[in-house]
Order: C-alpha cells, then sequence, then structure tokens
C-alpha cells in the first residue's frame, strides 16, 4: 500500500507542468509592456541621452530576450523605423550572426503610427533565432527567441507578439 501511494504521488508530481508562463510586466518607467517571465531590467544611459532597458531570461535550453529603447526627443516614424532597422542590423554582431534572412514588415498590432519587422538569424553555434523589433514616434523594442528549434511556434510568437507601445 506504501508503494503504491509512493508511485502515486511520484506519477502526480511527474505530470505537473514545469515549464513557466509568460505575464504581462511594464518596462521601466517607458509605459510600454512585454509578455515575460521576469521584469528584472537592466537599465542604462545611452551616449545620446535615451534610456536603455534590457532583459533576457532562458528556459528549457530557449533564450527570450529584449531591449527597450525609449528615446530622448520625438522622431518622425519614417525616422524611427530607419533608427529600428539600423539596430537590428548591428546587433547581428555581438550575437555572432553568421546568417539572415533580411527585415520585412510583420503585422503590428499595436497602433496605426508604429511599425513592426521581422527576421530570421542563424548564428555560429548553428542555433535559429526569431528577432520582431518595433518602433514609434519616441519608442523602439527588439525581441527575440534564441534556438527556436526547441520551441514551439505559437510560444514564440506569444512573446514575440506580446510587446506593446504605452496606451495613447
Amino acid at each position: 500500500m506504501e508503494n503504491l501511494f509512493i508511485l502515486l504521488a511520484t506519477s502526480f508530481v511527474l505530470r505537473l507542468p514545469t515549464s513557466r508562463k509568460f505575464k504581462n510586466h511594464f518596462i521601466g518607467e517607458t509605459g510600454c509592456s512585454a509578455l515575460m517571465f521576469t521584469n528584472h531590467f537592466k537599465r542604462s544611459l545611452t551616449p545620446s541621452g535615451d534610456l536603455f532597458y534590457f532583459n533576457e531570461f532562458t528556459e528549457k535550453d530557449v533564450t527570450y530576450g529584449i531591449i527597450c529603447i525609449q528615446l530622448k526627443q520625438q522622431y518622425e516614424l519614417g525616422e524611427t523605423t530607419e533608427m529600428l532597422a539600423s539596430y537590428i542590423t548591428k546587433l547581428r554582431a555581438p550575437y555572432f550572426i553568421l546568417h539572415n534572412t533580411g527585415l520585412c514588415r510583420d503585422s503590428d498590432w499595436n497602433h496605426v503610427s508604429s511599425i513592426a519587422l521581422v527576421d530570421y538569424w542563424q548564428d555560429a553555434d548553428q542555433q535559429d533565432w526569431k528577432v520582431k523589433g518595433y518602433a514609434n514616434e519616441n519608442c523602439l523594442a527588439i525581441l527575440y527567441v534564441k534556438n527556436i528549434g526547441h520551441v514551439e511556434v505559437k510560444k514564440q510568437d506569444l512573446f514575440l507578439d506580446g510587446f506593446h507601445f504605452k496606451a495613447a
């Protein structure tokens, strides 16, 4: 009887879900929010005076990251779109990206005055990434999932589509 109880208890524990769930968190003082596991952002000031927020977390060999930049001044959407594209391109070097598919416009459910860009990368370790960036007149955000082959597309997209600008 004791062995049966231990077997049942062990079976129940092994069936509990082991993955954490995304929760909506605000990003510092930007007013923007994103779906993340944790809201422990590293904050710094860029040389141009913009606020820079960074958060990265790993679950089951998959890394989720977010970079959010609150711009010191307001720009036209065309300018911030170019800034976003340039920033995503510059991120390839520190992450040792060898191949990319190229930036494309993507669905953006935020607001009519914002834009979303998406790209797929492969790094020097042969790990595949999906990167999605957002821009409006005063904020840029880049979200990425590293090692996308180890997580469902549904979960990737939940994270990447979970960014929202400050409500107008």
